[in-house]
């Protein structure tokens, strides 16, 4: 009797319905797959962009909590009678430090900070290059390309000056302050940027989940808090985005789609509320000759405009750009011997 090996094997019958399971199969294990790689994506994105915000919130907390005098230009400088940033240094330099005079009866000197936050360059397309004046040496032309979220930070030498008024009340500068640009520099580091943009607003703002649109996307406002700021409550809100994932609306409100983080860094300026009182020992003032007399408690002739306010926050009627200048001074770097 002959036993016949016979092949076994599946048929392509059997081929074919396998295959359509497998199919099957790797459908749902796709449509399972794909939200969590896209959550995944989002959670990595928020965390990096998280860090990225709480290493320039730390940066201009270390460099700013300190400051003795302070002013806030939200906007361009310019937009305020039309002051260059050098314009304004100068008049810095009036407001607080007119007739300081060193223990050794010298001429005050010493550095001044200027904090160029850029968060729009133009009220044009978001996340687009823009060429904008940076000082870069002492004459103010330079031209730097500049991208949403980069922050500049320039450092001046000033020598104040000395002031007087005469029998018609007006001033007279003996001499005017002298202010030399020493240094210039992005200080947000470059991987910060890629891929990324950053938003800033001055003082506290809410990030209030508005619409999920037509793609089913989240989007976050960021809305003006009603808490007021000063020298006692300094904020500042910061918003980290992919780049492309920020609307303006036609409101002016600014819109980012998720994923976005926003962080508000608050601080008190230990050294403003205390200014006045601690440099009456370094001034002096002139009288109508031009005669200088150092005088312990006398405020200077300029200094009254301010009313002794050693923390000023301008707010323009109408504001050309987004950005925010911190100008301010720390008393570390006065030079008082």
């Amino acid at each position: 009797m002959n036993n016949k090996n016979k092949a076994k094997g599946f048929t392509l019958i059997e081929l074919i319905i396998v295959m359509a399971i497998f199919g099957i199969i790797m459908l749902g294990v796709m449509k399972i797959a794909d939200p969590l790689a896209k959550v995944m994506n989002k959670s990595s994105t928020k965390e990096k962009s998280s860090a990225y915000v709480d290493n320039i919130s730390d940066y201009l907390d270390k460099s700013m909590r300190y400051a003795k005098y302070m002013q806030v230009y939200q906007g361009e400088i310019s937009d305020y009678a039309g002051l260059s940033e050098k314009e304004a240094v100068q008049e810095f330099v009036k407001d607080y430090f007119d007739g300081c005079i060193t223990k050794g009866g010298d001429l005050m000197k010493g550095k001044l900070h200027v904090m160029r936050l850029i968060s729009q360059s133009t009220y044009g397309p978001e996340g687009t290059p823009t060429h904008i004046t940076v000082p870069m040496d002492n004459t103010g032309t330079n031209v730097v390309e500049t991208k949403d979220g980069e922050i500049w930070e320039t450092i001046y030498d000033f020598t104040c000056g000395d002031s007087y008024k005469d029998s018609s009340d007006i001033v007279h500068w003996l001499p005017e302050p002298n202010v030399t640009l020493k240094s210039s520099q992005m200080v947000v580091n470059p991987e910060h940027l890629e891929n990324y943009g950053y938003y800033y607003r001055y003082g506290y703002s809410t990030f209030e989940a508005v619409s999920h649109g037509s793609n089913k996307e989240t989007f976050f406002a960021l809305k003006d808090s009603p808490i007021t700021t000063g020298s006692n409550r300094f904020a500042l809100s910061l918003v980290a985005y992919p780049e492309g994932n920020m609307e303006t609306k036609p409101s002016g409100e600014k819109w980012f789609q998720s994923p976005c983080y926003m962080n508000t860094m608050s601080m008190y300026l230990i050294n403003t509320e205390n200014a006045n009182t601690n440099i009456t020992d370094i001034r002096q003032v002139q009288d109508n000759e031009g005669i200088a007399h150092p005088v312990e408690g006398v405020i200077p002739v300029e200094s009254i405009t301010l009313n002794n306010l050693t923390f000023v926050n301008y707010v323009p009627t109408a504001a050309t750009t987004d950005n925010i200048y911190f100008i301010y001074v720390v008393p570390s770097e006065l030079y008082l011997n």
